[in-house]
């Protein structure tokens, strides 16, 4: 996790500074970038997970499952700014990667 905030840096080191809670818009903002964030990182661990499958059909059922939680979190994400490119984002995220032997789609 990371949090940012606004700090006062000297020569004894950062110290953070007070800020007023979030506004329902960032909270919400801030709510639907998480739950992006969360269907990729599943999506990537089930592509990551192909190759170590010996189940008939497993393969195919996760890299479905991986694809569809890809386009649904890209689709989904507010900086990204179309269906087109989030199916380029959700493709190149569920793709064979040869340098880690990974299988997908």
């Amino acid at each position: 996790m990371v949090v940012e905030v606004p700090c006062r840096v000297d020569a004894s080191g950062a110290a953070p500074l007070p800020v007023s809670a979030p506004t329902a818009h960032q909270l919400g903002l801030m709510a639907a970038v998480r739950s992006c964030e969360r269907d990729i990182a599943d999506a990537a661990l089930l592509t990551a997970g192909l190759a170590d499958s010996d189940e008939p059909g497993a393969a195919t059922d996760a890299a479905t499952r991986a694809g569809a939680l890809a386009l649904r979190a890209f689709a989904t994400h507010p900086l990204v700014g179309s269906l087109d490119a989030a199916r380029a984002l959700a493709a190149a995220l569920t793709t064979t990667d040869q340098r880690r032997g990974n299988v997908a789609n």
